[in-house]
């Protein structure tokens, strides 16, 4: 358990013998076990680096990017936001971020508010079928 919630953690320090614990027991609960069997069927180490971009791709993005982070988050620490805004500025990739005041590692409606606004603003002429 601590190994796939290393695949996932920004600063591995920071899984702690608690949330292992935690996270294993929510893994015995059917409902949650079936939801990740479901994103990641068998060979799952497959389907967990299939998520991770490549250096070539990430060089390859060029369409907006809209970042939202929690300032609470205890897994990826907040600084990662500005990091990853002066990354994609630097390869030319357009960056808009908002930090979501006291918000862990989620995201809550107003995170939800400025993707829906950003994509009505980047893709707010398309149509259904074109």
């Amino acid at each position: 358990m601590r190994e796939v919630i290393g695949l996932f953690a920004y600063n591995r320090s920071l899984i702690t013998d608690e949330l292992v614990q935690m996270r294993y027991e929510a893994s015995l609960n059917p409902p949650v076990r079936d939801s990740w069997a479901a994103m990641f069927p068998h060979p799952q180490q497959r389907w967990v680096d299939d998520l991770a971009l490549s250096g070539a791709e990430l060089n390859a993005v060029s369409q907006p990017v809209l970042l939202v982070h929690g300032d609470r988050d205890d897994l990826i620490p907040p600084q990662a936001l500005f990091e990853a805004t002066q990354g994609l500025a630097a390869l030319d990739v357009p960056a808009e971020w908002h930090l979501s005041p006291g918000i862990g590692h989620g995201i809550d409606g107003e995170g939800l508010r400025h993707g829906g606004e950003f994509l009505a603003r980047r893709w707010g002429g398309l149509r259904a079928g074109r």
